[in-house]
């Protein structure tokens, strides 16, 4: 067969759907083509582009819901995000595919109540009010950059990435230390890194590798804006499920993944087993590393399943009882070095403020996340109203979200740590046996969900190439 690469592969795609051609020369009936493991974005791009190619394809989801970390909570007022939520105008691929599934987009300008409060050193002020204020403690040089610019300013000096791939260059190895240390040489003052560090996306700066940080930024320069989905963003994981030729299984968690000859066996907790030419997995390393992998892996790869970190992200939905923010006359957004970390207000046609959100980071997430939800959300109303006193007997818990507790996730976004990049970043997309890698901690050139389905159009024609 002669190799396909991503173009001859999407090019010969609607040719073989037209065609009628459900199972190709080389499908056996008794058995499946392809097994994808998750029904996040990658596993139902991937299984959707196998399909079209004539594949046989069997998608086990472990959860009761297609998605992944796409998680729309539709149980509540205004369909709050608990994870994606934004459709970057760069996001080419994801685009397209919701343009076939007819999904709708919305500017999401209106969707948050405007303006910032800060919540630092025991003082809340308005953003205006920053740079000159007494709780403003950052060194001369830095005082006029607000907190949650601390970070982008300092990535931007230096050594920086011209392109998100240019991680894995030897040019850039000796970037892979600490983000603290990498911060530090640039000139930031230890307030700095303090302020960054109490909402930072990952876990911690002293661990964190400065390379994966000057990745994202790369990302981010090269940003256009972004669009949010009509209805919430769970209608894309939906939907694209809806358009498979078979359905994928739900609530079906695996526990064992083995090679028996050139082909894989795929087992899942409740007893029930496959098996398939060729196996692509999309769930995270973090949940994969609790499966029992009878299969050689190379070591590079087996290291970074073992020991590849995620970053953390505790989300506290609160309903408003009244317009706390008129009282002290500053915006319900906010950003803190308390406990309670960053706040989010959401918004309805009517301007009228529905939801207001606590996100916890890193440090914070794991201060909490060993307590029951019920405990995490009291504790943190507790700190919020003693950051916002105006806020005292006007918020009530509705939610809490922790993805680190969740058992299908274990984690929010894949972390490389100082010196991880070296030792395994390149082996993560590998193929290992009949084993095939896609997902959002796979792909380099972007991040968020159009990485991952970025990731299923590398992965796919891999398989069609290797059956």
């Amino acid at each position: 067969m002669k190799p396909f690469n991503r173009r001859d592969f999407l090019k010969t795609a609607s040719t073989v759907a037209a065609s009628g051609l459900i199972h190709p020369l080389w499908a056996n009936p008794s058995q499946y083509d392809v097994i994808v493991i998750g029904a996040g974005l990658s596993g139902l791009h991937a299984a959707y582009l196998l399909e079209q190619q004539g594949a046989n394809v069997l998608v086990l989801e472990a959860n009761n819901r297609v998605g992944g970390r796409v998680h729309t909570l539709d149980d509540m007022e205004g369909h709050p995000e608990a994870g994606a939520n934004q459709v970057g105008l760069d996001y080419d691929v994801l685009r397209a595919i919701s343009n076939r599934l007819n999904i709708k987009f919305e500017a999401g300008s209106d969707m948050m109540a405007p303006g910032m409060t800060f919540a630092i050193n025991q003082q809340l002020l308005g953003a205006r009010a920053w740079g000159k204020h007494p709780a403003n403690k950052l060194s001369p040089s830095e005082r006029d950059f607000q907190p949650n610019w601390l970070l982008w300013h300092y990535l931007n000096q230096g050594e920086t990435l011209a392109e998100p791939q240019q991680w894995l260059s030897p040019d850039f190895s000796h970037l892979d230390i600490p983000l603290a240390e990498h911060l530090k040489s640039l000139g930031a003052s230890n307030e700095a890194m303090r302020l960054i560090n109490s909402n930072f996306m990952a876990n911690d700066i002293s661990k964190v590798s400065a390379l994966q940080m000057l990745r994202k930024n790369a990302i981010i320069k090269g940003a256009l804006g972004a669009e949010f989905v009509q209805g919430g963003t769970q209608r894309i994981p939906e939907a694209m499920a809806a358009d498979l030729k078979q359905p994928p299984q739900l609530n079906k968690p695996v526990s064992q993944i083995k090679q028996q000859g050139t082909q894989a066996v795929v087992t899942c907790q409740d007893g029930s087993s496959y098996t398939a030419k060729r196996c692509i997995v999309t769930t995270p390393f973090s949940t994969l590393r609790e499966m029992d992998l009878q299969l050689l892996i190379s070591a590079p790869k087996r290291q970074a399943i073992k020991s590849m970190d995620y970053s953390r992200a505790t989300h506290v939905f609160f309903k408003p009882k009244s317009e706390f923010w008129l009282e002290d006359e500053l915006s319900p957004n906010m950003w803190t070095d308390t406990p309670i970390g960053m706040v989010f207000s959401q918004q309805g046609p009517d301007k009228k403020v529905t939801m207001v959100r606590a996100w916890l980071a890193g440090n914070n997430a794991m201060a909490v996340d060993s307590l029951p939800s019920e405990q995490i959300g009291q504790q943190i109303l507790q700190a919020f109203e003693k950051a916002r006193p105006s806020a005292a007997g006007k918020l009530e818990v509705s939610k809490v979200i922790s993805w680190q507790n969740n058992p299908f996730s274990r984690g929010a976004y894949a972390q490389y740590n100082a010196g991880d990049i070296n030792r395994f970043a390149h082996a993560v997309p590998l193929v290992e046996g009949p084993l095939h890698f896609a997902g959002e901690h796979t792909e380099a050139r972007k991040s968020g969900m159009e990485a991952a389905v970025l990731s299923a159009e590398r992965c796919a024609p891999e398989v069609i190439n290797s059956i």
